[in-house]
């Protein structure tokens, strides 16, 4: 392939090249990093290549060498320009390599001035008279003076500069810069008559960047950082080798696994860490002195990673505060510590890859050579940007490729690491939707159910939507360029949103359940809105069982234009109310849990459609009874509490003899004592479905009932939380129950009831991630004295507070008539969040036909209600469980 490469480019480190790529790509430019100097010819369509060294801390004769190879292939590629990109915060000492390098790279291209500019102003970094400022402070004041391998300790880039090279440096002043490209063209002129070579120049905007980058478009080479990029795209469409306007930045799609690897213990990479650690989300530490030991570091952090990657990324870092790295250095020496940490965090990388990670986010450019050169990446594709200067890449060549976003560890991300980008990432929770959509999106080609470039898909995100792009066809889909689209509307990445979005996020705003939208046209659903023959507005009548389960009434919405502003209006007015609505002309759109489910149930209408257009004369729709029967919920569904029935059996056994009275679920309090795939085996041989358990309560053998609004154990509450929810996901249990705990009477109880807030909004948020609801009980203070929560109101008043649509209220019966009393009134009241029911006899909790509850009015009046979750039989039997079932048969 003949090369097409306009601009070839030089870094010294890896998380600096993939910098660079990123502004050449936001400016237009297709973009290739090579990993080393290639040996073979470039054999992708690019019009920059940067080849990314690992250059940074090396000796001044091997960086020139390495540079110098580097040139000489990309002159080799027909590159019309030349660019010697270092660090924006200049990272080098008296002894560095950066001066002897831009000499070097003079003499071989014979070009006698160059300009040497690190400012980067979208990340802070600044130079004027000379000096480079990160924010308002000196870099010499920055931290960059604690850097482990190239510390800072001068802010003055002249005198830097100048002490590595006999090439006179000069100062491309701020004034000239200002005053526009014919100034800065007199003053290159007038200090080269002064006889400078080189000149650090001033900038603090991206404007200044712009006018040099103007300014030095005909020069043979550039040096600088990222930022001076940002102008080097507009120069080549100036010069019409450049279309204007076109998208660089589409990727390969990439599936699996995420991890984030921290090697950098830059001040910026510290808070990161810190942020990520203070939000409680998986990490393992990497003690260089325990790797020296022989310690099994890397075995230790592999274990622990592969518990929780198939839920979430998670973080494996060496990241240490400044003290630290000093002990260490001096412990094991500044080259064998960092070299240890490198080593260790490829072997991880590697090993990772093999269990099926597949996206990787990498902090600190030394670590992030090392791994890449773990995994054998030679090559990377450069995509749309996720934080300030740091894009996603592929990889290039592989059987797989894999995506990676390489950060330095001076770049100031706001908040927690990429952490950041691990969230804006191809999780492996967007992975399988995008997948879904595919899947569904050729089954509807292939059924006909849409045919060309027409119907289009879409799935709810944490963040965002995915949505299928404008003039695709459904069975042809590409999982990348599936467009994803924020919460606010804004296009994020993929090609661009079909043109019925404003539809879509109609349904997605005003229904809180549905998380898959399908719309197709549909050859006998459109044929129906053609015929003209419907009752008020809605198409199809009644006719068959399943269309009524399934599908239900769909409203006819009269013909506007595709995309047209009114048919989202009146979607949005409908979505809460029906599963779908019928566009005239254009075919249904369809609404549901997923965009499986919702392809189900457009299935089930279309085939309804097709039965009625077959039909003559036309069938008579079914009954009001008939249909009532129908949509009347099957309730209610009850669920044996195994921690207090079956007691006369082993726990395990208990599955079996609940399956033989004829429960279909289960709950109990705890499974942490039994491997999840114990109980899994259980459920799946007796056709029982999990329907709730608790969180760890802390110490229950010494009597404590939950540690949820116990301050000093949040830590320890957000790891049962995870390890509930790993039960949750083997289990396939949808239910959590986390318990609030006991107070002292003398105790602080706003203090609690704000920890109790705190820990149940990081409970929701990370089970939300796994479709999970948390519940919250109130439970009786006769049994329970001294419990945290004990009143519904308050329960309630708890969930809107911390206003998260997956925490629900538990509603004991029992508990709740031992305080309170009212049950049918406190029902109707707050059944719309009430996330699961439980019931005993009272006061003896016993069968719910023993005592004062009159429980068949009870759950006759919560089928009513419309609820559809389990309700929880934790009761004590009187004698033996089977034998005190006479109450369920009723139900039965």
């Amino acid at each position: 392939m003949k090369s097409t490469a306009l601009l070839g480019c030089i870094a010294d480190d890896f998380t600096g090249a993939t910098d660079l790529a990123n502004m050449l790509v936001r400016g237009g430019m297709r973009t290739v990093q090579m990993i080393g100097v290639p040996d073979v010819a470039l054999d992708v369509s690019a019009q920059a290549v940067v080849i990314a060294l690992k250059s940074r801390t090396a000796a001044r004769n091997e960086a020139v060498a390495q540079s110098l190879a580097a040139l000489e292939w990309l002159k080799s590629q027909g590159c019309r320009q030349f660019y010697f990109k270092y660090c924006s915060t200049f990272d080098s000492t008296q002894d560095g390599n950066i001066g002897p390098v831009i000499e070097a790279l003079m003499r071989a291209l014979d070009t006698p001035f160059t300009i040497a500019c690190p400012a980067f102003p979208e990340n802070g970094r600044t130079v004027y008279r000379g000096h480079l400022f990160v924010g308002d402070t000196l870099l010499s004041e920055s931290g960059m003076q604690n850097h482990p391998l190239t510390p800072m300790t001068n802010a003055n880039l002249v005198r830097v500069l100048q002490q590595q090279t006999q090439v006179k440096v000069g100062l491309l002043r701020y004034d000239a810069i200002q005053q526009g490209i014919d100034a800065v063209a007199a003053a290159r002129r007038e200090l080269a008559h002064g006889g400078a070579g080189m000149a650090i120049a001033d900038a603090i905007s991206d404007t200044d960047l712009y006018t040099l980058a103007a300014a030095c478009a005909d020069d043979l080479l550039l040096t600088g950082g990222s930022g001076l990029a940002l102008g080097l795209p507009g120069n080549f469409q100036r010069a019409g080798l450049l279309p204007v306007g076109a998208s660089a930045a589409t990727l390969p799609f990439v599936g699996g696994l995420s991890v984030v690897l921290s090697g950098s213990c830059s001040r910026a990479t510290n808070a990161q860490v810190e942020h990520w650690l203070t939000a409680g989300r998986p990490s393992f530490r990497i003690d260089p002195l325990a790797l020296a030991s022989g310690a099994p570091v890397i075995e230790d952090a592999l274990r622990y990673a592969m518990g929780y990657l198939e839920r979430e990324a998670v973080l494996i870092y060496a990241t240490s505060r400044p003290e630290d790295v000093k002990v260490v250095q001096e412990t094991l020496g500044t080259n064998e510590s960092g070299a240890l940490v490198e080593q260790a965090m490829a072997t991880i990388a590697g090993r990772l890859h093999d269990s099926g990670v597949r996206c990787f986010v990498v902090a600190g450019g030394e670590t992030s050579g090392a791994v890449v050169k773990a995994l054998d990446v030679r090559a990377l594709q450069i995509g749309q940007q996720i934080d300030p200067g740091v894009p996603w890449t592929a990889s290039l060549g592989g059987e797989v490729p894999l995506a990676l976003a390489l950060k330095s560890g001076a770049r100031p991300t706001e908040g927690d690491l990429s952490m950041n980008s691990v969230s804006s990432a191809v999780t492996a929770t967007e992975t399988k939707v995008r997948e879904e959509i595919v899947r569904i999106g050729a089954d509807l080609y292939a059924r006909r159910y849409t045919v060309g470039l027409a119907g289009n898909l879409s799935a709810r995100l944490d963040d965002g939507w995915l949505i299928t792009p404008i003039d695709a066809c459904l069975g042809h889909l590409d999982p990348a360029a599936i467009a994803k689209v924020s919460r606010d509307g804004r296009w994020v990445s993929g090609d661009k949103p079909s043109k019925t979005l404003s539809l879509h996020r109609a349904v997605y705003d005003h229904n809180p359940d549905v998380h898959g939208v399908v719309h197709t046209h549909s050859t006998h659903l459109v044929a129906l809105t053609l015929a003209g023959v419907w009752r008020d507005d809605e198409v199809l009548p009644p006719i068959t069982p399943y269309a009524v389960m399934k599908v239900g009434r769909i409203p006819l919405i009269p013909y506007h234009r595709p995309g047209a502003p009114a048919v989202a209006e009146r979607v949005a007015q409908l979505a809460p109310h029906v599963r779908g609505v019928l566009l005239e002309r254009l075919g249904p759109v369809v609404w549901g849990p997923s965009v499986s489910q919702a392809a189900w149930a457009l299935e089930e209408f279309e085939e309804t459609a097709r039965l009625w257009l077959m039909t003559d004369p036309k069938p008579a729709p079914l009954s009001a009874t008939q249909i009532e029967a129908l949509t009347d919920p099957i309730m209610p569904r009850f669920a044996a509490n195994l921690s207090m029935m079956y007691q006369e059996h082993d726990f395990l056994d208990r599955f079996a003899a609940a399956a033989h009275d004829g429960f279909t679920g289960v709950e109990f309090l705890f499974p942490y004592d039994f491997a999840a795939a114990d109980i899994v085996a259980r459920l799946k041989d007796h056709g029982l479905t999990q329907a709730l358990f608790n969180a760890p309560p802390g110490q229950w053998a010494s009597g404590e009932r939950g540690i949820a609004s116990l301050p000093g154990r949040e830590e320890e509450f957000r790891r049962g939380i995870r390890l509930a929810l790993a039960y949750a996901h083997e289990l396939g249990n949808d239910k959590i129950h986390v318990m609030a705990g006991l107070i002292g009477a003398g105790d602080d109880h706003a203090k609690y009831r704000a920890v109790y807030l705190e820990n149940l909004a990081f409970a929701a948020h990370e089970a939300a991630l796994h479709g999970v609801t948390i519940v919250i009980e109130p439970i009786n203070t006769r049994d329970m004295p001294g419990y945290f929560l004990s009143r519904q109101r308050d329960a309630h008043q708890i969930c809107t507070e911390v206003g998260a649509s997956n925490l629900k209220v538990q509603f004991d019966l029992y508990h709740c008539q031992i305080v309170e009393g009212d049950l049918a009134m406190k029902l109707r009241q707050l059944i719309g969040s009430v996330g699961h029911i439980q019931i005993a006899g009272v006061p003896d909790r016993r069968e719910p036909d023993d005592g004062e509850v009159n429980y068949r009015y009870l759950l006759r009046l919560i089928d009513s209600l419309g609820y559809d979750g389990w309700i929880g039989c934790e009761y004590r039997p009187r004698g033996g469980t089977s034998e005190g079932l006479g109450w369920l048969h009723e139900w039965q």
